[in-house]
C-alpha cells in the first residue's frame, strides 16, 4: 500500500468516526457547533494512524502474504 493510500483510509476512518472532521472550527466557538479544531483533527489523525498501522496494516500484509510483515515471522 503507497503512502497517498495509506492517509486516503485513514481520513476515511477518522470521517467514519468523527462525521464533522472535515468541518473547521474555532476554539473559541460554543460547544454546539460542529467541527473539529486543527488540533482535534491532529489528535483524530493520529489516533487512527496508529490504530491503522499496529491493527489493520499487519493483517492487511498477512492476508496479501507480505514475507516482509514482522508479525507473519514470529506467529509460526
Amino acid at each position: 500500500m503507497n503512502q497517498a493510500e495509506k492517509d486516503k483510509l485513514i481520513y476515511d476512518m477518522c470521517m467514519t468516526y468523527r462525521h464533522d472532521f472535515g468541518l473547521q472550527k474555532e476554539p473559541n466557538d460554543p460547544p454546539w457547533v460542529a467541527g473539529m479544531t486543527v488540533n482535534e483533527r491532529k489528535a483524530l489523525i493520529l489516533t487512527m494512524r496508529q490504530i491503522f498501522e499496529n491493527n489493520i496494516e499487519p493483517l492487511l500484509s498477512k492476508y496479501k502474504g507480505d514475507t516482509n510483515d514482522i508479525s507473519s515471522e514470529t506467529s509460526n
